[in-house]
C-alpha cells in the first residue's frame, strides 16, 4: 500500500490546451478516493499522469513517498483497469490474469497461488478456463480487476471501469469494487462521469471542471455543503435546484432572497446578486389555498419506483421537487411550495463561490 501525493501537477498539449491545471492532492494510504467530473475535465489526464502514461508539463507525484516523475509505469508499483477490459481475446482467462506475472518471471507455484486467490475474491474460480469471448461484460470486468489484484501493486486505478456495463451490472460491480477495498486495505483511485458512483464509493471525492479542482471532501459533505455552484449542480440526482436571483431588505426589515414570485429569507447573506441552491427533496408541494400567494404549475411528474419527481413551473422559473408517490399529484395541477429553511444553500452570483452563513 502506499499515498499518493501531487504537488502542483500541470499538463499541456501541443497547442496551448491546459488540459490539467495546478493540481494538489494528498491520497492517504488505503484510501478510495474518486475523481469525478463531466467530459474533458481532466480526471482520466490526472489518472494517467500517475499511471506515467502521460508526461507531466510541470509539478511532482510522489507514489509511497518515492517522486516517479521520471519513473517508468511498469516500476511504479501500479495496476491499471481500464474502460475497455483489454484482455487478450486468444488467452484464457488464467492466461490473461498470468501473463503479467509470467513476463516478470515470478515462479510457477507464486503464479498460482496468485490467480487463485484473485478468482476466489472475485468469485470467477470456474470461468478460469474460458475465453474473454465466452463470458459477460460483468465477467471480462471481474477478470480484468482480477488480473490487476495478482500484480498486488501499492495503487489501484480505475479508469471508468463500469461505464460499458448496464445498470444491474454497474450497481454490482459497486458493491464488489467497495467489498473489494474493503478486503484489500490498498490505496484506490477511481476514475469516473458518475456521480452516483463516485458518492457511493468513495471515501473522498475529487470535483473537476476545465482541469481545476473544485472540491475534496466526503460524499456527505460534498451533498451538504458544496464549495460552489459548479459542485452544488453536479452532485446529486436530481440536480440541486439553482436558482438565480437577488438578496434585498423586504418591507419588514427581513433580508430576503428573491426571484419571481419564489421568495426566502436569508438572514446574514449579503445583499446583491446572489444564487439560492436546494435540492429536491427540500421542497415540499401542497395544493394551493386562498392564502398562498406564490403559484406553480406541475409540468411534468416523473415516477421513479417510491417517489415521484414533479417538474415546476412558475413563468420562466423551472424547479425539481422530489415527493412520496403517494402524494398523487398530477400534471398540469397547481400547488404552492415550501421550502427547508435549515437546507438552503447561497452562492454568489459572481463567482459561484458558497457564501458561509452560521444562520442558513
Amino acid at each position: 500500500m502506499a499515498a499518493v501525493i501531487l504537488k502542483n501537477v500541470k499538463k499541456s498539449f501541443p497547442g496551448g490546451v491546459q488540459a490539467v491545471k495546478d493540481i494538489s492532492l494528498d491520497i492517504k494510504d488505503g484510501e478510495f478516493v474518486v475523481i469525478v467530473g463531466p467530459s474533458g475535465c481532466g480526471k482520466s489526464t490526472t489518472l494517467r499522469l500517475i499511471a506515467g502514461l502521460e508526461e507531466i508539463t510541470a509539478g511532482e507525484i510522489y507514489i509511497g513517498g518515492r517522486l516517479v516523475n521520471n519513473v517508468l509505469p511498469k516500476d511504479r508499483d501500479i495496476a491499471m483497469v481500464f474502460q475497455n477490459y483489454a484482455l487478450y481475446p486468444h488467452m484464457s482467462v488464467r492466461e490473461n490474469m498470468e501473463f503479467g506475472l509470467r513476463l516478470r518471471k515470478y515462479p510457477v507455484e507464486e503464479i498460482a497461488k496468485r490467480i487463485s486467490d484473485a478468482a476466489d475474491i472475485l468469485g470467477i474460480g470456474d470461468l478460469l478456463d474460458r475465453r474473454p469471448k465466452e463470458l459477460s461484460g460483468g465477467q471480462r470486468q471481474r477478470v480484468a480487476v482480477g488480473r490487476a489484484i495478482v500484480r498486488k501493486p501499492a495503487v489501484f486505478l480505475f479508469d471508468e471501469p463500469l461505464s460499458n456495463l448496464d445498470a444491474k451490472l454497474r450497481v454490482q460491480m459497486r458493491v464488489e469494487l467497495s467489498r473489494l477495498h474493503t478486503e484489500l486495505k490498498t490505496t484506490m483511485i477511481y476514475v469516473t462521469h458518475d456521480q452516483v458512483e463516485a458518492v457511493t464509493l468513495g471515501d473522498r471525492i475529487v470535483v473537476m471542471k476545465d482541469g481545476v479542482v473544485q472540491q475534496v471532501a466526503g460524499p456527505l459533505e460534498i451533498y451538504d455543503k458544496p464549495a460552489n455552484r459548479f459542485v452544488a449542480g453536479f452532485i446529486g440526482s436530481p440536480p440541486m435546484n439553482i436558482i438565480a436571483g437577488s438578496v434585498v431588505k423586504a418591507a419588514n426589515g427581513a433580508t430576503v432572497f428573491a426571484c419571481g414570485v419564489l421568495q426566502a429569507d436569508a438572514p446574514g447573506v449579503p445583499s446583491g446578486a446572489i444564487s439560492l441552491g436546494v435540492r429536491p427533496e427540500d421542497i415540499s408541494v401542497r395544493p394551493v389555498d386562498g392564502a398562498d400567494s406564490a403559484e406553480f404549475i406541475v409540468d411534468a411528474v416523473e415516477p421513479v419506483g417510491a417517489e415521484s419527481y414533479l417538474y415546476l413551473r412558475s413563468g420562466d422559473l423551472r424547479i425539481v421537487s422530489r415527493c412520496d408517490r403517494s402524494a398523487a399529484i398530477q400534471q398540469g395541477t397547481k400547488v404552492a411550495i415550501t421550502l427547508s429553511q435549515h437546507k438552503l444553500h447561497f452562492f454568489d452570483g459572481q463567482t459561484g463561490e458558497r457564501i458561509i452563513c452560521p444562520s442558513v
